[in-house]
């Protein structure tokens, strides 16, 4: 990966779980990672007590779509496989979301949408 797509992904992780963190989400693990691959940000929601699996995308520029339209079919059976070993490494049998946390770098300010409950179908 591109050093400069590799700092722009990290910055956005670290928006991210202080963006969490000021609406009262326990970060619980930072790129978790299992042989299916990567999540990049597992929380637990105080307001709907559940776990979150949050995938995080920064788009620096709309060239190639917003932030959520990155997420292919390959990326969401990646994810489906990270939560399930997630769930079955820590026997976890509770409410369950997956979130998203989509930001564009604008010259006049930095949009972001969280996206819950998002679809892996």
């Amino acid at each position: 990966m591109h050093v400069h797509r590799k700092r722009i992904g990290k910055w956005g992780e670290e928006y991210a779980v202080g963006y969490l963190q000021d609406r009262g989400y326990w970060v619980i693990a930072r790129n978790w990672s299992a042989r299916a691959g990567e999540a990049d940000i597992i929380a637990f929601d105080t307001d709907e007590p559940c776990v979150v699996f949050v995938e995080v995308k920064v788009r620096v520029s709309k060239k190639f779509g917003t932030p959520e339209e990155s997420i292919g079919e390959r990326k969401k059976r990646a994810l489906e496989r990270v939560i399930a070993a997630y769930l079955r490494q820590h026997r976890y049998q509770g409410a369950v979301r997956v979130d998203v946390i989509a930001i564009e770098r604008r010259a006049d300010g930095d949009a972001v949408r969280h996206l819950k409950n998002v679809s892996l179908e």
